[in-house]
């Protein structure tokens, strides 16, 4: 573990490798949200057929078709497949979460954390086929490109450095928040603002889920420290 709370992360892909579309009953569930994750650590669900297609891909048509808001999460990976199979699988997303750095491998350019940024990569990304919600989210906000093009953007939280403890989970605190949001039927922007409390939250903490507070607390941390200045505040 370095000074700043940064430590590297082992993974052994296990039985995860094995886990495929007989492991997945949508009809037995009643849940409003149906999330995938993480893209390219799923061997069997993200193996491409012939037709561009990965069984990742079809179990999310199928969860739309039954009904569920589909939510898609990747993971930094240097695999050549990347850009095809994180394609297969936003065609059939309601919302599809990325950072900078997967955009920048589903792109083929570089995409920077900038919240600027972030809003060009998330309208390139939709262009692919999402017909929902992008979110691309990095240490420096968050942006959602709607459907429609419309475009919300979120700074982060303008956090001291004793405060930041270890950065393991915090995107995935972000979509816990932001979903937390889609779940209530909030505004993108009030979704936004949840993802980025609670990826702040998670900051706290060396583990990867031990900083989450319940969401009040979460969201107090932006009257407690503010929020970063970007591109167009200055």
């Amino acid at each position: 573990v370095e000074s700043d709370g940064r430590r590297t992360f082992f993974h052994q892909r296990g039985a995860n490798s094995h886990f495929s579309v007989d492991h997945i009953d949508l009809a037995a569930s009643r849940a409003k949200i149906f999330l995938l994750g993480y893209l390219l650590l799923l061997e069997a669900l993200d193996q491409l057929d012939d037709d561009g297609r990965t069984e990742a891909s079809r179990v999310l048509e199928r969860a739309r078709e039954l009904g569920f808001m589909t939510a898609v999460e990747t993971v930094s990976s240097p695999d050549p497949r990347f850009r095809m199979v994180a394609t297969a699988a936003l065609r059939h997303a309601d919302i599809f979460f990325t950072n900078e750095v997967e955009a920048s491998l589903i792109l083929g350019e570089q995409v920077n954390a900038s919240v600027t940024c972030l809003g060009s990569a998330a309208k390139k990304i939709a262009a692919l086929g999402c017909p929902g919600r992008v979110v691309v989210h990095s240490t420096k906000g968050a942006v959602c490109s709607e459907h429609d093009g419309m475009l919300s953007c979120q700074a982060a939280l303008r956090l001291p450095d004793n405060f930041i403890k270890g950065s393991t989970g915090a995107g995935d605190a972000f979509t816990a928040g932001f979903l937390s949001g889609t779940h209530d039927d909030c505004t993108t922007d009030d979704c936004l603002m949840r993802g980025v409390c609670v990826a702040a939250a998670s900051l706290s903490n060396p583990t990867a889920s031990l900083g989450v507070l319940p969401l009040a607390e979460c969201l107090s941390l932006s009257q407690q420290f503010g929020f970063q200045q970007t591109e167009s505040d200055e």
